[in-house]
């Protein structure tokens, strides 16, 4: 009996270890695949300023995020700007994809000059039911950004 007893201890205390490496493990992964999405979006914060200072003539925006021009080629010259960078455009001209995760990017109006993206990432977030969420904003004129983790 003494030795039955024992061997409940044993497997309680083993499931219990096991349960708790396997939460902090998953909570190393769900802070890892936020993290990259912040360098992520750092990168694209990068491209998407100097695309914003850069002249027109050279292929930048002069100043605006997207030129308010009927040619196709000059209103998604920030997606190329970025696709150069090395993010790959995602099923429209305003999303782009990594290996991290999914962003969006959008405006209020042709005249703003804060520019959102917003990334979902591949792993559950903090509310445990919906993606890691990250949102950038940047400022064109001053170049400042702000990271907000809203999951």
């Amino acid at each position: 009996m003494k030795q039955f007893l024992l061997v409940c201890i044993a497997v309680i205390i083993l499931v219990v270890a096991i349960v708790g490496i396997t939460w902090l493990i998953q909570q190393d992964i769900v802070h890892d695949n936020r993290e990259a999405m912040i360098t992520d979006l750092n990168k694209m914060a990068k491209s998407a300023l100097e695309y914003f200072k850069s002249p027109v003539y050279i292929g930048g925006g002069g100043g605006k995020w997207v030129p308010k021009i009927d040619d196709e080629y000059q209103k998604a010259r920030l997606n190329l700007w970025l696709t150069h960078a090395g993010f790959r455009q995602h099923t429209t001209e305003n999303t782009f994809i990594t290996n991290n995760g999914i962003y969006e990017m959008w405006l209020r109006s042709y005249e703003d000059i804060l520019l959102n993206i917003e990334g979902t990432g591949i792993e559950i977030g903090k509310d445990n039911i919906n993606p890691v969420k990250v949102l950038l904003k940047i400022y064109g004129p001053t170049g400042g950004i702000s990271i907000e983790i809203l999951n």
